[in-house]
C-alpha cells in the first residue's frame, strides 16, 4: 500500500483475510508506504499482524514509486464515505502504470472498481468480504508461485497523463 489512510479507510475485511493466511502459516509481508492513522495502526497491532507488516512512513514520491513498482500485489482502498463510488485516486493510475495486480477494497459499483474490472487489472471487494479477499489472496499466491502474475494484453500508457491530457485537449478543441 502506498498513500495515506485515515479512519474512513475500512480495512477490517482485509485484516481478517490476512489473519486467515496467518492461521494457515502462509508467509507474506505487507509493506505500507505513507501514513496510516493511529486508529488503523492500533487495529493492525491488536490483530497480531505486526510481524507481517512493515511501516515505511512517508517517503519522497520517487521512493514511494519504487516501492509501488517492486510490489507483487497493490492494495487500493477507497474511503468508506458518502459518494465514494465516484472516487478515482491518482494512486490508481500510478498503480496501473506498474502493471502489477490490484486488490481494491471499496464499493462494487464504483468508478475505480469498474476500471479495474473492465481492464482485468485485479479484483474489487467490499470492505467486509474477508472470505472473498482470502480466496483471492490464496489464488494470487498460487499464481505467484507459478510466476503467472502479469496482466496480459493491457497497455498502461492509455492512462498516462500525456495520453489523457491529449484526449482532453481534443475534446476541448471540438467543443470550442
Amino acid at each position: 500500500y502506498v498513500g495515506t489512510a485515515n479512519k474512513d479507510y475500512d480495512i477490517s475485511g482485509f485484516i481478517k483475510a490476512l489473519l486467515k493466511l496467518k492461521a494457515l502459516e502462509i508467509s507474506f509481508k505487507w509493506n505500507i508506504v505513507g501514513e496510516f492513522s493511529d486508529e488503523i495502526k492500533k487495529q493492525i497491532k491488536e490483530s497480531g499482524l505486526n510481524p507481517f507488516v512493515q511501516f515505511h512512513g512517508y517517503l519522497p514520491h520517487n521512493e514511494a514509486i519504487k516501492h509501488t513498482i517492486a510490489a507483487d500485489l497493490l492494495l487500493l482502498i477507497i474511503p468508506n464515505v458518502k459518494n465514494n463510488k465516484l472516487i478515482y485516486s491518482g494512486k490508481l493510475f500510478e498503480y496501473i502504470a506498474t502493471t502489477n495486480p490490484i486488490l481494491c477494497i471499496g464499493p462494487h459499483d464504483g468508478d475505480a472498481a469498474e476500471l479495474i474490472k473492465k481492464n482485468e487489472l485485479g479484483q474489487n471487494f467490499f470492505y467486509n468480504e474477508e472470505d472473498k479477499i482470502h480466496r483471492y489472496l490464496i489464488n494470487f499466491l498460487n499464481k505467484f508461485k507459478n510466476n503467472d502474475l502479469a496482466i496480459r494484453g493491457f497497455n498502461p500508457n492509455r492512462f498516462s497523463r500525456e495520453t489523457l491530457t491529449g484526449k482532453l485537449s481534443k475534446l476541448l478543441k471540438v467543443n470550442i
